[in-house]
């Protein structure tokens, strides 16, 4: 424990993990400081207010479009706690660079698109005519051609993941793309999810919620200062574990992205009237972000005001650029195991935490529930809790 300040757990990362686990040490009578080397709250989902001329608000997701969907009770009533969610549905259309569109995720609009016709027998017939008949998918590519086979994949998948990527599918793990839902309807909800929708005000101002009364300090890489991360009972790190052991066994690989934000002067009539646009073979960037359609509440005020748009581009990921994906292949997963090794040697009060500190791909409510999980095997040693908020 640090005996200056009495803080038992530093919390290295003011992202939504590292919001939430803190939250719940602290409302169990743990004394936490929470530090991060950026200026804001909020990790990735940071997002920042823009105003139309009668004060209406919109919120600009600076780091990719961020849409919070879950079916798990305890996430719900968590969040629900530190916001009041809007009633945004998310659906995405993607568009080729001859101006075909295709609505996503696969349902009766896409096929329509891609094949012709609604009829639910023979669209079914083609898709399973074109399978790849295989049990245990080796990469990417054979994984998406075994669930919806040569057509879709190739007119939709292929390119676009390519370009996220900067890999040729077959040199992808198959893990990337679990399942692909095909709905035989016209449902364009791109998530099943119960609970879905972006909080009023943003993501920094739910996450600034969720931290209220607890000691935040920003501006602050932990890295300049190792000597203090010995000084903590637990510390509960959402950086990276092969920058904090300095490389020692290699880089973890990851893609990162960047982001053109550019105003526009909002014509209802013009608009696409969705929030993403996926740019799926070789146009630049990968997706279109239209921010006003996060929140439907404020369109009427935006109409004749500037919004914005912003044009996502994949990009190779070098230590000075943030991490977005974590590239999970068998090599990477291998190296980390070992990093997880070496790091249980070299500061054994550390519990790696969140997407990056556990080199994993997680969804907004997963971060929530790994963080509530995580909780109670730090603080109950995975006694069941009744009441997580």
């Amino acid at each position: 424990m640090n005996e200056d300040n009495n803080y038992e757990y530093l919390i290295v990362g003011a992202g939504l993990y590292g919001a939430t686990i803190a939250r719940l040490l602290t409302n169990n009578n743990h004394k936490c400081l929470v530090v991060d080397k950026h200026e804001y709250v909020g990790g990735m989902c940071h997002d920042n207010p823009f105003y139309a001329e009668d004060g209406k608000c919109m919120t600009v997701h600076e780091f990719g479009a961020h849409i919070f969907h879950t079916s798990d009770k305890t996430v719900i009533d968590f969040v629900s706690n530190y916001a009041e969610f809007n009633n945004y549905r998310h659906s995405v259309i993607a568009i080729d660079s001859a101006n075909k569109i295709y609505h996503l995720p696969f349902n009766k609009n896409t096929f329509y698109d891609v094949f012709g016709t609604i009829d639910s027998k023979k669209i079914l017939e083609t898709i399973e005519s074109e399978k790849l008949n295989i049990e245990n998918s080796t990469n990417l590519e054979e994984q998406a051609l075994s669930l919806v086979g040569k057509t879709l994949y190739e007119k939709i998948i292929k390119k676009y993941t390519q370009k996220q990527w900067n890999k040729d599918p077959k040199e992808l793990p198959a893990s990337i793309i679990n399942r692909i839902p095909i709905r035989m309807n016209y449902n364009n909800d791109y998530f099943d999810d119960i609970f879905q929708g972006i909080p009023i005000g943003g993501y920094t101002k739910m996450i600034s919620n969720i931290l209220s009364g607890i000691d935040v300090k920003l501006n602050y890489n932990i890295l300049d200062h190792k000597e203090e991360l010995s000084k903590y009972s637990k510390v509960i790190y959402c950086g990276a574990i092969d920058e904090l052991l300095d490389y020692e066994l290699g880089v973890l690989q990851y893609r990162s992205l960047r982001f053109e934000h550019n105003l526009y002067k909002f014509d209802y009539k013009s608009s696409e009237g969705i929030a993403v646009t996926n740019l799926i073979d070789n146009q630049q960037g990968t997706r279109i972000i239209d921010h006003i359609w996060f929140t439907p509440e404020s369109v009427e005020s935006f109409i004749g005001n500037y919004t914005i748009k912003t044009l996502e581009i994949p990009d190779d990921w070098t230590p000075e650029k943030e991490r977005y994906y974590s590239i999970n292949d068998e090599e990477n997963n291998t190296l980390y195991t070992k990093y997880i090794e070496l790091l249980q040697k070299t500061y054994p009060n550390i519990i790696p935490g969140g997407r990056i500190g556990k080199y994993k791909y997680l969804d907004m409510d997963d971060c929530i529930k790994e963080a509530m999980e995580d909780y109670k095997n730090i603080v109950f040693n995975d006694k069941y809790i009744e009441t997580l908020n």
